[in-house]
This record gives C-alpha cells, sequence and structure tokens, in this order.
C-alpha cells in the first residue's frame, strides 16, 4: 500500500492509496510505499515488513525542502532517493539513487521536475516493491545534514 498527499493519490493505480495516517493505525501488511507523505511513526512502521520511502531529493540532501538547499548550495545534480523507513527521518537503507542535471535556478520548477521522477519511479518499481523483489545494487551513504524548514526560512531573510 502507498501513503500520500491527497493531491498525487490518483497517481498509484498498482495498489491501494492512503492519504491519512489514522488510516493505517489499524493496518498490518507486508510492504508500506511513502512518497510525499507525512513523516510515519515507529507505531505504524512496525505493522509492516519493508518501509520503503521515494524520498524528492538525493542523499547528500536528507531533510525537509531538499529542492531548496541543492539550489542555495549549486548543485549540478538533484534526484530522488528509495529508502528503507524507520525511526529516523531520511536515514534508512538507501535502494536506489536516480539524479538529474540541474537545468533551473527555480525551487518550485526543480520540486516539480524531481516529483514527476519520483512518480514515475513509484509507477515503475513499487509494484516490484511490493512483491518483495528488492535489490539494493550498491551501497550508498547518506551524507547531507539534516534539515528543517525554519532553517531555509531563516536563510531566506
Amino acid at each position: 500500500m502507498i501513503i500520500t498527499k491527497k493531491k498525487f493519490a490518483k497517481k498509484f493505480k498498482f495498489c491501494p492509496v492512503f492519504t491519512e495516517l489514522k488510516s493505517l493505525k489499524k493496518i498490518k501488511g507486508t510492504t508500506l510505499l511513502s512518497i510525499f507523505g507525512p513523516i510515519i511513526p515507529l507505531s505504524i512502521l512496525k505493522n509492516f515488513k519493508y518501509c520503503i520511502n521515494f524520498h524528492p531529493g538525493t542523499p547528500n540532501y536528507p531533510g525537509r525542502d531538499p529542492h531548496h538547499w541543492a539550489l542555495y548550495e549549486n548543485a549540478k545534480y538533484f534526484g530522488v532517493t528509495i529508502h528503507f523507513m524507520n525511526e529516523k527521518v531520511d536515514s534508512g537503507k538507501i535502494i536506489y539513487v536516480k539524479k538529474f542535471k540541474i537545468q533551473t535556478c527555480s525551487p518550485k520548477k526543480l520540486m516539480n521536475t524531481t516529483n514527476k521522477l519520483a512518480i514515475n519511479m513509484m509507477n515503475e518499481m513499487g509494484l516490484n516493491f511490493i512483491k518483495k523483489k528488492i535489490t539494493i545494487k550498491k551501497k550508498i551513504k547518506w551524507l547531507g545534514k539534516k534539515r528543517t524548514r525554519n532553517e531555509i526560512l531563516l536563510k531566506a531573510k
């Protein structure tokens, strides 16, 4: 099953989609996929064997608003990181990273490009993850400092 924001719910047809955490509180299953969703508490993660997140950012941009940080730091590349979820946000073992060359200086355009890539990746790979076909090709580590929305807002002042 998938947890995501309401505005993205119709983008995924291969399994049940939920838009509110409270819907997952009493469900147990094999695989939970998260994309653009809320932070999932450990009490829900424990109900699934595999919990996988599609993070709209590369491993050097864990945390909130990675697209802003990439532009702020003049990154050349950006992308999507697929990783296992655990009790700490954006810290689980990385399964796969897909990067692209940044061709914009607008946070909104970068976010939209990244979101489209994440949606395509979910639709291409999500069913395999549900079928427990999870392959980690190479060991990739989280590199950057986990950031918050407040930090980017302070930089904008």
